[in-house]
């Protein structure tokens, strides 16, 4: 099984073999055999197809748009591409720089899975960016508070139909602030009102970027993309062939 996780500490990944790095990701590989005895879950991994994980490599290379990479001898990269090359994907003789690099050249199937695999790559930052956003929204609430806000909002529904109705925890709040329950009703509903809009701005803010994510079409969509959203140059020759010349952003 591989699996995509942010990179940690060597003692923190344990067993997990590292197949591939992707900007500040990795791409690890757990055995079948042992996919019930190892822990991953404290990693927060996005399970990957095995053609999907191993498209890894083309994400990462600069010429990838162009439809090939070269690939420097002794990597991740040539470790994998000579597994791949006794198989059904070709690569060219042609060497460059005295023999360090090898030039591959990339198949249909090879472009789909670096798609796909960029696709998920991005979702998955996308997805900690959010996430931390949305904790620094409770940072100033307690742990006790908030596990009581779905039950507030229950008895604000309640009172708000019926204020005759037992509302106990709101009694129990208003009681302690020395205000009626009506008027504790009102701070309740204009706290989760608050609250449930910045959580609506965050999701809008969110999917803006994961329709521009499901739009690109090619890897070189993906490359402007993460060079005008998430802070990621793209190559050169590529800014260079789509007249863009506005430096990087980071943008989600």
């Amino acid at each position: 099984m591989y699996i995509l996780f942010k990179a940690q500490e060597q003692k923190i990944i344990g067993p997990i073999e590292i197949r591939g790095r992707w900007y500040n990701y990795c791409v690890g590989y757990l055995p079948d055999t042992h996919v019930d005895t190892i822990s991953y879950n404290h990693l927060n991994p996005t399970k990957l197809e095995d053609d999907v994980a191993k498209a890894w490599l083309f994400a990462a290379g600069s010429k990838t748009y162009k439809g090939h990479i070269s690939v420097r001898s002794g990597t991740l990269q040539s470790e994998q591409l000579e597994i791949s090359n006794s198989s059904t994907n070709q690569a060219s003789n042609s060497m460059e720089e005295e023999d360090t690099k090898e030039k591959y050249t990339l198949t249909t199937d090879d472009k789909e899975n670096c798609k796909k695999f960029m696709q998920i790559g991005l979702r998955k930052i996308l997805d900690g960016v959010y996430d931390h956003r949305l904790q620094a929204l409770n940072l100033n609430v307690s742990t006790l508070e908030y596990n009581t806000w779905s039950k507030q909002r229950k008895e604000l529904e309640e009172y708000t139909a019926n204020n005759s109705v037992s509302v106990p925890l709101l009694t129990a709040l208003a009681s302690s602030r020395g205000i009626s329950i009506g008027d504790m009703a009102t701070l309740v509903e204009t706290a989760i009102t608050n609250y449930d809009d910045k959580v609506k701005t965050l999701l809008a803010s969110k999917q803006e970027v994961e329709k521009e994510i499901k739009d690109c079409s090619t890897i070189a969509d993906y490359l402007v993309l993460m060079h005008n959203r998430y802070d990621i140059q793209m190559p050169g020759e590529l800014a260079t062939e789509l007249s863009i010349s506005a430096g990087t952003q980071f943008n989600l």
